[in-house]
């Protein structure tokens, strides 16, 4: 995860970023600074939530 955050702010110059995690890895990503945005929802049969970074 440092590493695409690294190459987030390489090509975009910038941190902020979004993605659609899967729900029980919520946690997981919260430990880089991405906060949910919204309710789950099911993408593929799988338990989603949409994730920001400032």
């Amino acid at each position: 995860m440092r590493r695409a955050l690294a190459e987030v702010e390489s090509a975009f110059g910038a941190s902020r970023c979004a993605l659609a995690a899967q729900s029980h890895l919520e946690a997981f990503y919260s430990l880089f600074g991405f906060v949910r945005v919204g309710a789950d929802y099911v993408w593929d049969g799988i338990p989603h939530v949409d994730m920001h970074r400032s």
